[in-house]
């Protein structure tokens, strides 16, 4: 057990520098591109802070253990949602713009419900996997593509100073460490899960959700702290967005893995209903407030406190 505790231990601190260093380095090659804050919420901070995600996901898939690379998917949105989110409006108000509200909460939504549908059947095979992929390179070359033309926002201001060619090295060692990290998180993940008789659906809806999830973490906080609210619901709903279209789709190509039918018919309908209930928030508040915030925590304490009995 000590072992198995140890990396744990090791897999978080692989996984956090990691995500770190991919996250600073990908933000500076961006910003020397001259790209703006919103794109940067929603393609290199979403993907840098994805990667734990799809490392452990692709990770599970491998180690033959595809309940824990779905429930990582499904628990990580929720806690995105729910922890991150609304744990970043207590720190400060998060306001929705309109371009939010017209584009990327519609596409997250319907990302949600498809991928309800195509796993009706237990399963994600090869073809899902490249229906995903190809759908998400479609929404994020929309995106940039939207975004460039009406120049709205302010050039992005970075606190790093990273050439692009040091920002390629910081990233390339970050991605390094989040493949490490994210290989001994599991292994000791899963033993602990087994020796305490805890389902692997569970372990992957909470510890590996949560653990895989501490990059957005950082960056959301960070990022409320600096009012910087840009980043914050790009990042929030980018990592979603880019879990549910990249994750399940990159790991169903490398491996086509099974669907638990409690995910299907009780895990998965409960984010759908969570991921409809903030859209419908924002639309009516156009904003995220500390009071909203507070119920979001609540509710997700709620999510733990249910999954654990």
């Amino acid at each position: 057990m000590f072992f198995s505790w140890f990396n744990v231990g090791i897999g978080f601190l692989g996984l956090w520098l990691g995500a770190e260093w991919l996250v600073k380095g990908s933000v500076s090659i961006a910003a020397r591109l001259r790209v703006s804050k919103i794109v940067i919420g929603l393609t290199v901070v979403a993907f840098a802070t994805s990667a734990p995600e799809l490392a452990v996901s692709l990770t599970a898939a491998f180690r033959g253990n595809p309940t824990i690379a779905m429930g990582n998917v499904v628990g990580s949105n929720v806690c995105n949602i729910l922890l991150i989110l609304g744990g970043s409006a207590l720190f400060s108000i998060v306001p929705v713009g309109e371009k939010s509200l017209r584009r990327e909460f519609p596409v997250l939504f319907a990302a949600t419900a498809a991928i309800w549908g195509l796993i009706m059947d237990g399963e994600i095979g090869r073809g899902d996997g490249l229906l995903l992929v190809s759908a998400f390179f479609f929404v994020l070359g929309g995106s940039v593509y939207l975004e460039k033309r009406e120049r709205r926002e302010a050039e992005p201001e970075v606190e790093s100073g990273f050439s692009v060619g040091i920002g390629l090295l910081v990233a390339g060692v970050g991605l390094a460490a989040l493949l490490f990290g994210a290989n001994r998180f599991l292994a000791g993940a899963v033993a602990i899960a087994r020796h305490v008789g805890i389902s692997e659906r569970v372990i992957g809806l909470t510890l590996v959700a949560v653990g895989t999830s501490l990059p957005e973490v950082a960056t959301s906080v960070a990022a409320s702290i600096r009012k910087e609210s840009d980043i914050i619901l790009g990042n929030v709903v980018g990592s979603n967005i880019f879990n549910l279209l990249n994750i399940l789709g990159f790991t169903a190509l490398f491996h086509p893995f099974s669907v638990e039918k409690k995910i299907v018919f009780l895990d998965y309908p409960l984010m759908l209903v969570i991921t409809l209930v903030l859209w419908l928030t924002v639309l009516r508040k156009r904003r995220v407030g500390r009071k909203t915030g507070g119920v979001m925590l609540a509710g997700y304490l709620l999510y733990v406190f249910f999954l654990m009995r």
